[in-house]
């Protein structure tokens, strides 16, 4: 009953603008929102370029908001170890829901992983036990791993934030789940990801 229900105000009100979902030439695609803040972000692909998952499995998607910068577009040039598109939308700005939506269009894996750019990841299996879970359960829809943003652990900010919850700046979902729900709210500025787990766990 949930389902029909929720299908059916999915239809009257279609929530994001994912016209168009790439098919799944990878394992994972690791997504990426920021603005600025680019030694937070060469952290996090320093900590994704010494994954042990094999780099033909992973993709990394960069969308730089405010129609983007010389300095977030040598990020790649940084990383040439890892497989990064970098873009830059003309329009949208500073709303996260569309800025996820934009980024959720261009993913090429089968799992989508939303991280942010102060979140650090210390185990290097990390991306190898995360798809570990969704291979050993072809059900499961969606992972919430543990996550504390880098603020929390080096400057004390954040640390009320619960680990455990979907802002907890590390969510992986199979795509094909959030291109049934229409994906993020293109609306919102802020709490897309509090909004989409509400019609998630429905």
């Amino acid at each position: 009953m949930r389902e029909r229900i929720l299908n059916t105000l999915l239809k009257i009100c279609p929530i994001g603008d994912l016209s168009s979902v790439c098919g799944n030439e990878k394992r994972l695609s690791c997504v990426f929102i920021f603005y600025r803040r680019y030694d937070l972000m060469e952290t996090i692909l320093y900590n994704l370029s010494s994954q042990t998952l094999d780099r033909e499995d992973v993709e990394i998607i960069l969308v730089e908001d405010r129609g983007g910068s010389d300095r977030g577009r040598a990020l790649p040039g940084q990383f040439t170890a890892l497989d990064i598109q970098y873009h830059a939308p003309e329009r949208g700005w500073g709303r996260m829901g569309f800025m996820r939506n934009f980024g959720l269009s261009r993913a090429r894996g089968e799992i989508v992983l939303f991280l942010d750019d102060d979140t650090v990841l210390p185990d290097s299996r990390f991306l190898e036990k995360l798809l570990h879970h969704f291979r050993s359960d072809p059900d499961l829809d969606a992972v919430m791993p543990r996550g504390h943003a880098s603020f929390c652990l080096l400057k004390g900010r954040y640390d009320y934030h619960d680990p455990y919850f979907f802002t907890n700046r590390c969510m992986a979902y199979r795509k094909k789940v959030l291109a049934a729900l229409g994906g993020f709210d293109s609306s919102f500025a802020g709490q897309e990801d509090v909004e989409l787990a509400i019609r998630f766990l429905a």
